[in-house]
């Protein structure tokens, strides 16, 4: 996009899905994390951080071809 502007897509999968997706195309994984909201964010919207600590917000995987 122009001007340093960024695009970001949103999806919603199942874990099912995003785990099982590329186990079935033959990847192995090596980690799966799932990044939580820090203490410090409390200070800084109190009610959000209630909502994040409940609520997956990201999922990452390291897969690698066997």
């Amino acid at each position: 996009m122009a001007d340093g502007e960024h695009s970001v897509r949103l999806q919603r999968m199942s874990m099912q899905a995003v785990v099982g997706e590329p186990l079935a195309a033959g990847f192995v994984l090596d980690r799966l994390v799932e990044p939580r909201v820090t203490e410090a964010y409390r200070a800084i919207d109190p009610d959000r951080y209630d909502r994040l600590l409940d609520v997956p917000t990201l999922l990452a995987l390291r897969l690698r071809r066997p």
